[in-house]
């Protein structure tokens, strides 16, 4: 039986299809940060 195969695919096809549509969506929404900075956000100071 390859059903497990099957729904394998499936199953990582979809995940490909809604990785793609929500990368591309979330690059337009907010645009790349900019290198400026490091780590810890903090404003003022």
């Amino acid at each position: 039986m390859k059903r497990k195969s099957l729904i394998f695919l499936a199953l990582a096809v979809c995940f490909l299809m809604i990785f793609s549509v929500v990368g591309c969506g979330q690059q337009e929404s907010e645009p790349e940060p900019e290198p400026e900075g490091g780590e810890g956000e903090s404003e003022g100071g």
